[in-house]
């Protein structure tokens, strides 16, 4: 059930998002290697390799961002940038 939550509040804020006409989304997981305030990369699973994601003032962030926890991220491209527009941290289990 807790994922359902986190899937629906990142659904919404993708939403709520300002983003182009036409303009896709796409949603990404992983623990995350390395976190600054413009930036963090995330190890994805599955042999899928690490993404950068860049965060912006108006990227929703649930939880606290730190190396070494589990993301669920919904972003979109922008002049071939990864652009945050929800990044959720999900608890420790």
């Amino acid at each position: 059930m807790n994922s359902r939550l986190v899937a629906l509040l990142l659904a919404l804020a993708a939403m709520s998002a300002p983003l182009g006409p036409g303009e896709q989304t796409y949603a990404t997981r992983g623990v995350v290697k390395t976190a600054t305030p413009a930036k963090i990369v995330v190890s994805r699973p599955k042999n899928r390799g690490d993404i950068t994601i860049a965060l912006s003032e108006a990227t929703h962030v649930d939880g606290t961002i730190r190396v070494g926890v589990i993301v669920s991220i919904r972003y979109h491209d922008d002049h071939g940038r990864h652009i945050a527009t929800a990044v959720s941290v999900e608890p420790p289990h």
